[in-house]
């Protein structure tokens, strides 16, 4: 694949310490998928990743949201069971590809665009009621 790396910047922080360390762990799922998503291992790999990812980075962030009663925490869950339905077609999809290399640039480019409109938006609007907290 040809795309560019993703670097973390402060940019992507939402001033939660695991929180940002869990988006930290997307960006190299991200990077992983699109310098080796050829090999169907890594592919495999990442779309195991993006479970555990879904299953813990939710929970950990829904969790938050609903302690300091977050006014969006029902529209955040809707965005997050959203992506686990996604994640789970494409597993689905998964199955019956032949090449690795154009499902890889397609699940790159949807984590990319995920990256971007969930972590850059959706979640910044929550960074003025968490940040600071572990």
């Amino acid at each position: 694949m040809t795309v560019g790396i993703i670097q973390w910047t402060d940019e992507y922080s939402v001033g939660v310490v695991h929180l940002d360390e869990q988006h930290k762990g997307l960006i190299m799922l991200i990077n992983r998928l699109a310098e080796e998503g050829h090999r169907s291992s890594v592919v495999e790999d990442t779309l195991d990743a993006l479970d555990r990812y879904a299953r813990e980075h939710f929970t950990a962030e829904e969790t938050l949201l609903r302690a300091c009663d977050d006014p969006d925490l029902d529209e955040h869950r809707r965005k997050h069971r959203a992506f686990e339905e996604w994640l789970s077609a494409i597993r689905q999809v998964y199955r019956f590809t032949t090449t690795t290399d154009p499902f890889a640039e397609t699940v790159n480019a949807f984590l990319r665009s995920w990256l971007v409109n969930h972590i850059l938006e959706t979640d910044m609007a929550y960074k003025p009621r968490l940040g600071g907290r572990s």
